[in-house]
C-alpha cells in the first residue's frame, strides 16, 4: 500500500505530463490545502518529483516545472555595497528567471569574466535654494507610496537595440562624518554653507588635527561651484570667464584646510548615495552657497551588455528587469539612490511629471552631447590630483579651465562639424 505522500507525487505527476502545470508549480501551501494534508507531506511528495527531475526549487523564489538548468549571469557592479541590497536585488531579478542564478562581482579583475557590467556616467543637475539634492517629498513618495512603482518604467529604444540601460540615479553630496559632533563644530544650516562659514569650520578641523575634506571631496566642490557660474545647461560655453576667475580666488581660501593623508580625519566627504548609517551622517550640498546657482554632479548607474557575453538574449532580458516596479522598488527602498523615472533615454532624461521634474531639472544630455564636458572634467582631475600641499598647480588648473570655456566658445560658434571636432579635440590636450 502507497502511503499518501506516494499518492500525490503520482497525480501531480499525472498533470504534469498532462500540461496542468507548466511553468511555476503551486506552492507548498497550496497543495496542502488542496489535499487536506501537512506540509510535511507534500514536501516529500515534491521531493519524488525532484528525483525524477519534473520539478526543481529556486530558493527565496518558488518551485517550477521543468530541469533546472545551471546557468550563471554574473553582473559586476564596480562598488560593494550594502550585502543585503544585493542579495534582495538579486532574488527580485531571479524571480523572474528561474533558470538563471544572478550573482554580482565587485572586483575589477572579473569583469572580461561579466555578462552585463554596471558603469556610471555624470552629469549636470541644478537646484534652487530650497530644493535639497533628495527632495524630501520625492523621497517620502518613492519609499512609501507604492502606486509609483505599480507602472511600468521605460527605457529609449532605437529600433530594436538598446544601448544602455539606466539603472538609477544619485547626486552628488556631502557627507558630514562623525568627527564633527566628536569635535563639538558648530554648523550652519546646510542652504546657508558658503565660503566663511567653510572657514571657519576647516579652521576647527585643524585644532584638533583634522581637515575640512580630503583632496577628491575639494575637487568635486571645486568642480561643482565652477558650473555653478554658468546658466544651469552644465555646457562650459556658458561659464563667463570672470566669475570662473572668482571662484578660483575663493577657493585659494579654503586650500590650507584639505587633507592629503588617507589617515587624517575630515569633516566633510563626498558621497553619491543617501543610504549612510553613520552616527550623527548628514547630506549637504556639494558646494559652499555664494549668491550663485546651486550646481551638482549627479550620478548615473547604467547596464551595458559585456563583448565576452555568450548568453545575449538572457542578458538583456535580466537587464530590461532592473527597470521593472519591484526591482526599481527595492532600489528606493534601501536608498541606493532614485528609481529611474517613468521614461528614460540613453542620452537624455525626460521627466514623467511635475514632481520628477524638480528632482532633474536641468540633467542635459547623459552620454552625448556632454562629451565635450566629461573631458574636461577628467583632465580637471587628472590636474587637480597633482596639486601640492602648498597651492602649486592651481595656477595651471585655473588657466586650463580657462583656456577649455574658450575652445568651448569657439567651437559653438562654428558651424562646420569637422571644425567643430578639431577646436574640441584641444580640451584633451
Amino acid at each position: 500500500m502507497t502511503g499518501k505522500y506516494q499518492q500525490i507525487a503520482a497525480v501531480l505527476e499525472r498533470e504534469i505530463r498532462e500540461g496542468v502545470h507548466t511553468v511555476r508549480f503551486p506552492s507548498e501551501a497550496d497543495l496542502a490545502k488542496r489535499f487536506a494534508t501537512t506540509g510535511m507531506t507534500v514536501r516529500k511528495a515534491l521531493e519524488v518529483l525532484a528525483a525524477k527531475r519534473l520539478i526543481y526549487k529556486v530558493p527565496y523564489v518558488g518551485t517550477f516545472v521543468g530541469q533546472k538548468q545551471e546557468r550563471e549571469l554574473r553582473i559586476y557592479w564596480p562598488i560593494p555595497h550594502n550585502s543585503g541590497f544585493f542579495q534582495e536585488l538579486g532574488r527580485c531579478v531571479q524571480s523572474r528567471f528561474p533558470s538563471l542564478r544572478i550573482r554580482f562581482e565587485h572586483d575589477p579583475a572579473l569583469v572580461p569574466e561579466c555578462d552585463l557590467i554596471c558603469s556610471r556616467a555624470t552629469f549636470a543637475g541644478t537646484y534652487t535654494d530650497s530644493v535639497m539634492p533628495y527632495p524630501a517629498e520625492l523621497v517620502e513618495r518613492f519609499r512609501s507610496a507604492p502606486d509609483y512603482f505599480q507602472e511600468p518604467f521605460e527605457t529609449h529604444r532605437i529600433g530594436r537595440h538598446t544601448y544602455a540601460l539606466p539603472v538609477l540615479f544619485s547626486p552628488m553630496v556631502l557627507n558630514l562624518n562623525p568627527c564633527a559632533a566628536a569635535w563639538n563644530i558648530p554648523l550652519p544650516e546646510p542652504s546657508s554653507l558658503d565660503y566663511d562659514s567653510l572657514s571657519a569650520i576647516g579652521a576647527e578641523a585643524r585644532k584638533h588635527g583634522g581637515a575640512l575634506w580630503d583632496l577628491r571631496t575639494a575637487g568635486f566642490v571645486l568642480l561643482c561651484q565652477l558650473f555653478s557660474c554658468g546658466n544651469g545647461s552644465g555646457r562650459l560655453a556658458s561659464l563667463p570667464p570672470d566669475a570662473v576667475r572668482d571662484v578660483f580666488s575663493r577657493f585659494r581660501k579654503l586650500w590650507r584646510f584639505c587633507a592629503f593623508h588617507d589617515e587624517i580625519p575630515c569633516v566633510f566627504s563626498a558621497g553619491v548615495r543617501q543610504n549612510g548609517n553613520s552616527p550623527g551622517m548628514l547630506f549637504l550640498f556639494p558646494l559652499p552657497w555664494c549668491g550663485l546657482r546651486r550646481y551638482s554632479l549627479m550620478s548615473g548607474d547604467f547596464l551595458l551588455l559585456s563583448n565576452s557575453c555568450r548568453q545575449v538574449r538572457e542578458a538583456l532580458d535580466a537587464a530590461a528587469a532592473f527597470l521593472s516596479p519591484e526591482v526599481q522598488k527595492v532600489i528606493a527602498s534601501w536608498g541606493m539612490g532614485l528609481p529611474v523615472l517613468k521614461y528614460a533615454a540613453v542620452d537624455s532624461l525626460t521627466a514623467g511629471g511635475e514632481s520628477d521634474a524638480v528632482y532633474l531639472q536641468a540633467c542635459g544630455h547623459l552620454l552625448t552631447n556632454n562629451a565635450s564636458e566629461q573631458t574636461m572634467r577628467l583632465r580637471f582631475f587628472a590636474q587637480f590630483g597633482a596639486l601640492l600641499p602648498d597651492g602649486t598647480g592651481l595656477d595651471d588648473l585655473e588657466r586650463y579651465v580657462l583656456s577649455a570655456i574658450g575652445f568651448a566658445r569657439s567651437a559653438a560658434d562654428v558651424r562646420s562639424p569637422n571644425i567643430q571636432k578639431r577646436l574640441m579635440a584641444f580640451l584633451d590636450l
